[in-house]
């Protein structure tokens, strides 16, 4: 049987490619691999995204999906996201770890 995937919602206020964001909705799938990475800095990161425009990557085939590189407290970060289904206003974060 597959394992149940948890997530958090939080409330958010942020423009992300012109479009006005109220929720933010985190997977744990980051959790399998990227031990490092908490709850906490994958938020500290999306409100980065703030007033920023991105193109949509190729990783995602069925919505609108991002890759971003950002560099916090000296470190790099690839975060990978989505516009969530039937909701512009959310930010569904798929993974987050650090890059090189």
């Amino acid at each position: 049987m597959p394992k149940e995937e948890h997530k958090w919602e939080y409330q958010f206020n942020l423009t992300f490619n012109g479009q006005k964001i109220s929720k933010l909705t985190i997977t744990d799938h980051y959790q399998q691999k990227h031990s490092d990475i908490t709850n906490e800095l994958i938020v500290s990161l999306v409100k980065m995204l703030d007033g920023i425009r991105l193109d949509e990557s190729d990783y995602h085939g069925n919505c609108k999906t991002f890759k971003w590189a950002v560099k916090y407290h000296e470190k790099n970060y690839r975060l990978i996201f989505w516009q969530e289904n039937n909701n512009p206003q959310g930010l569904w974060i798929r993974n987050c770890y650090r890059i090189d």
